[in-house]
């Protein structure tokens, strides 16, 4: 005599209460890193749009870019200075030929202030013995750079962005080389 067995296809309630306990939790511990990286994102996308920005004006003065076709620039730079607003920098183009930015009255301001992220700040801004300010000003055709009106010496430009509700930072570095990173 043979056995007949039937099977049956399907699960059981408990199967599908376990599983179901399972994606739950690897969702919240999903959402959870998620908000927690949040602020990781932002700092890292707002130092990526500093770096980029700075390079825009590097390539501005590589290529001789012109403004509303109107020539007399000599080059184009980023100023930003903490105790002025610590949350936006600016965009210029230099009028009269200091490789730096004085004001809006002899220099080309190009377009509104740069605005950071929410909640994200300019934290510091060091330069040899020079702190809280970035000049960074790029003299055609080469382009020469300039940090603070100097184009010589050994010193990097160390930007550092802060996210407010953190203690995470990100620093902007920009060597007189020419050289700009993010790191």
């Amino acid at each position: 005599m043979e056995s007949k067995e039937r099977k049956i296809n399907g699960f059981t309630i408990i199967e599908l209460l376990v599983s179901m306990f399972i994606i739950i939790v690897l969702s919240t511990i999903l959402v959870a890193r998620y908000r927690g990286a949040n602020p990781d994102y932002t700092l890292t996308q707002a130092a990526q749009k500093m770096v980029s920005d700075i390079r825009r004006a590097q390539n501005m003065s590589m290529n001789g870019t012109e403004i509303n076709s109107t020539t007399g620039y000599s080059g184009y730079g980023i100023y930003m200075k903490p105790s002025d607003s610590n949350t936006s920098y600016k965009f210029y183009a230099d009028k009269n030929g200091n490789q730096k930015f004085d004001s809006e009255a002899s220099d080309q301001k190009i377009g509104d202030d740069i605005r950071l992220p929410s909640k994200v700040v300019i934290d510091s801004i060091t330069f040899g013995s020079l702190v809280n300010r970035a000049d960074i000003f790029f003299l055609p055709p080469n382009p020469t750079t300039f940090i603070n009106g100097s184009s010589n010496g050994s010193n990097d430009l160390i930007i550092t962005l802060k996210e407010q509700s953190t203690s995470h930072t990100k620093t902007v570095r920009v060597t007189l080389a020419g050289l700009i990173e993010a790191q």
